[in-house]
């Protein structure tokens, strides 16, 4: 049997994972963890989607930081003169083999609703960047048509703007504190046309035209509307179809659901042509429908100076996780950062320890790996290589590959943050990220259906 999932649907599983990435009632984190090396030529492994990786992710979890925000996001276009971009079509599967519409330099955002052709009906490159913030779809130079969606605010763009994505979004309401990008984009919503042409492509070009044949469109929208075909008179072939203007405004028809186009005239037979019928919302009502929204990007930036945060040590591991527990009371976390690291007290130090060394207790023969050393605090973690044994009061601990040495005044205490609570919707493993006081780490994770 065979069987799609729409665009429609993508983007509302989207919704519902940002709707659930937003929620303060149980916050989501991103989570640093796994110090010591994968293997001897420390290569990250591609994550396994079962609960053990989450479980052993969780045994090496070091520190987590809130989320600074979530964004709707579609693959990246950044305009490039010269480009050949093909104009939105309602028969396009995904994205189709060319892209649909443009980021421009100053961040605005621009769907092509008919791509430029010349008299042959052959596509051309796109040689002129389209500007400015019309309601009404508009042509320039090159034979392209465009509309304006919205403009990615510097905000929007520093947060969740990657080399391969850009955000998208609709604007709900706006009020005395909206910003002047999204009282525009409110405005494009509300004007937008529904079931609008917007271009009728000629999927045969007949033969023996001498003149162009009239363009009649039937359908059920309003059809106060005109269109002109144009030939190529050597090969007696009609080429393509244009709207005609208005002033500045292309004549197109709208409120259309289906539509049929005859070509007729011209002293010649055979020509046929189709309609493209935007969506029954109108373009740029809902620009993350339009651009077939199916990805979302979380953006997290850890300082140097943030607290809980491990400094002089690695990290090979990130996660996304929501409804962590505080160890104490066993509820909620909803903190800025914490500390997700057991560690134990000293009370005698004989030769210091060192990050990434094991520590074994010389009576019971427990291991962990150490992560920081603070004064007469280790922070430490186990595996399945190191067992999960406690260490015991009084005994010696010494290091298998080093030289620390030291005797236990406090075996465990445990971090702030309940090691194995939480749910884990997303990981991530990597080589190895050294962390310093100077350095920040600004993450942004895509998630795509």
């Amino acid at each position: 049997m065979a069987a799609i999932v729409t665009d429609r649907l993508k983007l509302q599983l989207i919704d519902q994972l940002v709707t659930v990435l937003q929620d303060n009632s149980k916050p989501t984190y991103v989570g640093f963890g796994r110090s010591e090396a994968w293997n001897d030529s420390d290569t990250a492994p591609v994550p396994i989607n079962n609960t053990d990786d989450e479980r052993k992710f969780k045994n090496g979890l070091q520190s987590v930081k809130r989320l600074n925000g979530v964004s709707h996001v579609v693959p990246r276009v950044n305009w490039t003169s010269g480009t050949i971009y093909h104009g939105w079509d309602n028969q396009t599967t995904g994205y189709g083999s060319a892209s649909f519409y443009v980021l421009t330099e100053n961040f605005g955002v621009y769907i092509c609703l008919r791509a430029g052709r010349n008299n042959q009906g052959n596509l051309v490159p796109s040689i002129v960047q389209p500007t400015g913030s019309n309601n009404d779809p508009f042509e320039l130079a090159d034979g392209y048509v465009w509309k304006f969606l919205y403009t990615i605010s510097e905000t929007e763009a520093r947060k969740f703007m990657t080399a391969s994505f850009m955000p998208t979004r609709i604007i709900l309401d706006t009020d005395s504190n909206s910003s002047g990008i999204q009282i525009k984009q409110k405005e494009i919503q509300d004007n937008s046309d529904s079931g609008r042409i917007t271009q009728v492509i000629v999927t045969n070009g007949g033969s023996g035209y001498t003149s162009a044949p009239t363009v009649l469109i039937f359908g059920d929208g309003d059809s106060a509307f005109s269109a002109t075909a144009i030939i190529d008179s050597a090969a007696g072939a009609v080429t393509k179809v244009e709207f005609d203007n208005d002033s500045s405004t292309l004549k197109y028809g709208k409120g259309y659901s289906t539509a049929n186009v005859s070509l007729v005239g011209g002293g010649g037979t055979g020509a046929l042509a189709r309609a493209v019928i935007g969506p029954k919302e109108g373009f740029g009502r809902n620009a993350k429908l339009d651009l077939k929204t199916s990805s979302l990007v979380v953006h997290c930036k850890v300082e140097g100076t943030d607290s809980d945060f491990i400094l002089g040590n690695d990290f090979r591991q990130i996660g996304l996780i929501n409804d962590l527990r505080k160890t104490a009371t066993d509820s909620v976390f909803g903190g800025l950062t914490g500390s997700v690291l057991d560690h134990l007290k000293l009370q005698t130090i004989s030769s210091v320890f060192t990050a990434d060394k094991i520590i074994v207790g010389t009576t019971t023969g427990t291991k962990a790996v150490i992560d920081k050393v603070d004064s007469n605090k280790i922070f430490y973690h186990q595996n399945d290589n190191t067992g999960f044994d406690s260490f015991a009061i009084g005994e010696t601990i010494t290091e298998s590959n080093g030289t620390g040495s030291g005797i236990v005044l406090t075996p465990r205490i445990p971090g702030f943050i309940k090691k194995h609570t939480g749910d884990l919707l997303y990981l991530n493993n990597r080589g190895a990220v050294a962390r310093s006081q100077g350095q920040t780490e600004d993450i942004k994770i895509v998630i795509q259906i």
